[in-house]
């Protein structure tokens, strides 16, 4: 398997550090760009707006890695364009551009409207404001909470206030990205990729379903119903169960990843392995001890071992590695046992934890912060604080009912069943009237 390392430039200390495309920060850059010319390419001149056709993506024709298998046409069918290079990689993913792109707009030209001397710039920094906070929110109030489990959300102190301000910054915070998070674990995601993609239409009946390994870089799926794939796209991803690691499904996305004319493909774990390799990280134990957590001598699950690991997968860990020590780190965070709350074990749990509250606290921008030069009034952040994920799906796509967290499955065990979308928040947009 051909496997090239990761960018990297020197860092003050003369050591060979990996470099992130993205910025660090939650600030959206997967919309926005990275840099200023980026985003300058990826707006329109007016309206403080996002370039769009209609309500799909602009086309990227210089897009090298998308591949189209139908004739390219500017209006119908193309690759897209985004802040983010891999907007094409998989259908959801260029869904949720879209859904960000067409929120941004949306706000603008609210904005415009409650403000009409606003100049472009102003409608589109105000505009971007409020979409990276509204991110934030949902990243920090819906996603980690089930990710790392709320007790350990409020522990770290990142949860969220149900209104009001809440400011942890700190100027000492380093807020880059850790190597051994960017390497391995949040590389968590990869174990809870569904090998399906599918659609659905507003009332939830399955349009399509295909093998994600079919999907990659092609944009087929994102264009068709005449433009509105998108849609149905996402709402299929509030309805699918993720398929975790610990559970008796196939994998067969793991390891048919990018799959070639000849039916090559590369097998996504060995690449995380493989990362983690290129990138220098130390092993598995070597991180538990970072994390205050036991370290293994030997293959058992007592005292001494692997006190976070299941008998039978300690026994594969032994037939691998020669010593725990030698134990990957991205191996050792998805093969531990799941703790009560959350999707990881407690390594994995202590490694995002610690980035996330990092990526938080050290952000002078962070949403909650009240500060007025940066921040937001009273009754605009407690009104950001009302909109989540679903209120952008119901606003921006075609879905007219949503389970208020799409992030779980839709149920009326856990009161979670699906409403009416004119139930769910949006943004009042009145509290921005400039006086």
């Amino acid at each position: 398997m051909g496997f090239p390392r990761s960018i990297a430039l020197c860092d003050c200390n003369g050591v060979r550090q990996p470099v992130n495309s993205q910025t660090a920060y939650l600030d959206l850059s997967v919309t926005y760009g990275v840099s200023e010319a980026e985003n300058r390419r990826l707006r329109e001149s007016h309206g403080g707006l996002m370039k769009m056709n209609g309500p799909r993506l602009s086309p990227d024709i210089d897009d090298t890695e998308c591949e189209l298998n139908m004739t390219f046409d500017p209006n119908t069918f193309y690759c897209n364009k985004a802040g983010d290079p891999r907007v094409d990689e998989m259908p959801a993913l260029s869904g949720m551009q879209t859904l960000f792109v067409r929120a941004h707009n949306a706000i603008a030209s609210g904005l415009a409207d409650v403000n009409p001397a606003w100049s472009n710039e102003r409608l589109f920094q105000e505009s971007r404001k409020i979409l990276v906070a509204i991110w934030q929110n949902i990243v920090y109030g819906e996603y980690l909470p089930i990710v790392l489990g709320r007790e350990t959300v409020k522990k770290l102190k990142i949860d969220i206030k149900p209104k009001g301000y809440k400011d942890t910054y700190k100027s000492t915070t380093d807020a880059t990205v850790i190597n051994a998070v960017a390497g391995a674990a949040f590389r968590y995601g990869h174990t809870i990729l569904n090998r399906g993609t599918g659609q659905m239409d507003i009332n939830f009946n399955l349009l399509l379903l295909d093998d994600l390994a079919n999907n990659f870089f092609k944009p087929n799926i994102y264009h068709s119903y005449n433009g509105t794939g998108h849609h149905n796209v996402l709402r299929w991803a509030t309805s699918e169960r993720c398929p975790l690691l610990d559970r008796k499904v196939e994998r067969s996305v793991q390891e048919r990843l990018f799959i070639d004319s000849e039916g090559n493909s590369f097998d996504l774990v060995a690449l995380n392995i493989q990362r983690g390799r290129g990138h220098g990280l130390p092993g598995y134990n070597a991180y538990r001890k970072f994390c205050d957590l036991s370290e293994a001598s030997n293959f058992g699950t007592g005292n001494s071992g692997l006190v976070d690991h299941d008998e039978s997968i300690a026994r594969l860990l032994e037939d691998v590695y020669e010593c725990p020590d030698d134990i990957d780190l991205f191996t050792g965070i998805i093969t531990e046992r799941r703790g009560s709350e959350g999707l990881l074990g407690p390594l994995g749990t202590c490694l995002l934890g610690e980035q996330f509250k990092r990526f938080r606290d050290g952000d002078r921008f962070f949403f909650e912060r009240n500060v007025p030069a940066v921040g937001f009034t009273r009754p605009q952040i407690d009104a950001i604080k009302q909109i989540t994920m679903a209120s952008l799906i119901c606003q921006h796509t075609s879905t007219t009912t949503l389970q208020r967290n799409v992030f779980v499955m839709p149920t009326i065990s856990m009161e979670n069943e699906r409403v009416s979308c004119e139930t769910i928040p949006r943004l009042d947009l009145s509290l921005w009237i400039d006086t």
